[in-house]
């Protein structure tokens, strides 16, 4: 079975809820913020003495995809950035026992943290203490550490540093594994479009967005922006909330839908997309099998609070997953 190594923001990642009111935080809903640690550790101590209950898992777009894979028995590891802190002991433990397997360098900066306040009547709110994470380059990456993986994952923020990127796709291509890119944040490509149209070309074999992705980076609708890309790239999935997912691999294309649930939270959904949607090419599935395990394992997340599918659901998963792929591999 093929591995999967992922480079990324490696994040405390805490969820609180049931907050009366995101305003008493000075917070507006559905909002994203980088922070200071003193403003993060300000809205933590208010959480406390309201008496809120609070969830802490290692966070980050890759690693909440590698856990999501990892639950399905694919031998996953990551690439971070942490302080000497007892908050980055407490990330590479939470790695472990997800069963990733961390490669995590040590920053003098602090431990980056995400809070997400969700209310009660499930308005979210994120403030996000970027920290030792952000510090992560390309003088960091040793490309010993990709020996016996399959595939690189970069997520968004990798984009962010043009040299981190280069290395990380430089050693993968002499290393002769799959790089896969999920663009994750569209003020990201509005800020690094150019870069982004000369890096993946022959570079990326694999590119996951969301349509406001999809739109950012290229001005056309999800389906016309499916095609120019897929023209760039071997393999493009696009998520499309509500709608489901669609996919192209040269001639090939699928368009699955989603079921429709009872949302708790958004957190994660297209991390966890990814991950459904990687096993199955891993598996050498069809695009249409891929996108609806990435579609199952979304809507899973999306029951929960936080990136995090509790770990007694994922026998089950497991049986689904094998199940969906199993049956529907490329000929």
């Amino acid at each position: 079975m093929a591995r999967i190594l992922g480079i990324g923001f490696a994040l405390n990642q805490i969820v609180i809820r049931n907050v009366p009111s995101l305003a008493d935080f000075g917070l507006a809903p559905q909002t994203s913020t980088l922070v200071g640690i003193e403003a993060l550790n300000d809205a933590l101590a208010l959480a406390a003495h309201l008496g809120l209950e609070r969830i802490d898992f290692a966070g980050g777009s890759a690693a909440n995809t590698l856990r999501g894979l990892a639950g399905l028995g694919v031998g996953t590891g990551l690439i971070g950035k942490v302080g000497s802190d007892a908050e980055g002991e407490a990330l590479y433990n939470s790695l472990r026992a997800a069963g990733i397997s961390p490669s995590l360098i040590s920053s003098v900066a602090r431990t980056g943290q995400s809070l997400t306040l969700i209310d009660t009547h499930l308005q979210r709110s994120t403030i996000t203490f970027l920290g030792a994470a952000a510090t992560l380059n390309a003088v960091d990456l040793d490309a010993r550490e990709y020996t016996g993986f399959d595939l690189l994952l970069l997520e968004g923020n990798t984009v962010r540093n043009h040299k981190l990127m280069n290395r990380a796709i430089h050693i993968a291509r002499d290393a002769q594994l799959k790089v896969v890119l999920d663009l994750g944040n569209y003020a990201i490509i509005d800020a690094n479009r150019e870069f982004l149209h000369r890096e993946i070309p022959g570079r990326v074999d694999v590119l996951l967005a969301n349509e406001v992705e999809a739109r950012a980076f290229t001005g056309q609708n999800p389906t016309n922006a499916l095609r120019e890309l897929a023209a760039a790239c071997p393999i493009v999935a696009i998520k499309l909330g509500e709608e489901g997912a669609m996919a192209q691999r040269g001639e090939e294309f699928a368009h699955v839908p989603i079921r429709r649930i009872a949302q708790a939270d958004t957190t994660g959904g297209g991390d966890l997309f990814a991950a459904g949607f990687l096993y199955g090419l891993c598996h050498e599935a069809t695009l249409e099998a891929s996108l609806r395990l990435g579609n199952h394992l979304a809507s899973e997340v999306l029951q929960c609070f936080g990136a995090h599918i509790p770990s007694e659901k994922w026998p089950e998963l497991l049986r689904i997953a094998e199940d969906t792929v199993g049956s529907c591999a490329v000929r």
